[in-house]
């Protein structure tokens, strides 16, 4: 994710941490989820912080 404190090519793409979260958010033990690694000053205009709140709402809401 280019929104990193230091983004490099090694990461999981978006597709494959939703594929992660899948049985994660599916597991009724999980009450937390932290977000680390990123940068809201590498993402001025907001665009990749909304694809994670897609990713997390969306696994949420299969979750409910």
């Amino acid at each position: 994710m280019p929104a990193a404190y230091f983004p490099h090519a090694d990461g999981l793409s978006l597709a494959e941490a939703g594929e992660l979260l899948e049985p994660i958010l599916a597991d009724r033990r999980v009450r937390v989820i932290e977000v680390a690694e990123y940068a809201s000053l590498r993402d001025l205009d907001h665009t990749h912080v909304a694809r994670i709140i897609e990713l997390l709402a969306a696994g949420l809401g299969r979750r409910a």
